[in-house]
């Protein structure tokens, strides 16, 4: 008797296996790679017009100064504070913007909870000029911008404008 011949391909099973591992896989390196790639920080830029009165060049000539940046970051929808304490950066009087973290914006894991109303945050941003030696302020603006969500500071948006006058 001769042998019968199987219709099914055994190795057609084994190439969808190994498609379906390779699908699995490729999905778990895109999932990890957009975790890498999520930003949760904030951003402020602060910039002088001309003829602004509050700028480097309008300093005293006595005193050190620096420039303080204070960040409030606030669900309105939730009434909610996630910056307290607020955190504080200090840059050089060069500079034009400064950088807080994912753990000072304090965003992220609020984010990972279920909230009553889709968050929405408004960023408030203060940039002083101050003097080392006595703490005081010699001037300073402010910059808010409203409207967040969670995507967008998961998208690296997180981003607020100051401009002195």
């Amino acid at each position: 008797m001769k042998a019968r011949k199987s219709v099914f391909n055994f190795s057609l099973i084994l190439k969808f296996s190994d498609m379906k591992k390779l699908f699995i896989l490729a999905a778990m390196l895109l999932i990890g790679a957009a975790s890498v790639f999520a930003q949760w920080d904030c951003d402020v830029t602060w910039s002088y017009p001309q003829d602004a009165d509050c700028q480097p060049d309008n300093l005293p000539s006595q005193g050190i100064y620096k420039i303080k940046i204070t960040l409030q970051v606030y669900d309105v929808a939730n009434s909610v504070l996630l910056t307290s304490p607020y955190p504080v950066n200090t840059e050089e009087l060069t500079e034009t913007s400064t950088y807080f973290n994912a753990s000072q914006c304090n965003v992220e894991d609020y984010c990972e909870i279920s909230h009553d109303n889709t968050p929405s945050f408004t960023i408030t941003a203060l940039v002083e000029f101050y003097c080392t030696t006595t703490q005081q302020t010699f001037c300073y603006a402010s910059g808010v911008t409203s409207g967040f969500s969670c995507n967008d500071f998961y998208n690296g948006d997180g981003d607020v404008d100051v401009v002195f006058n």
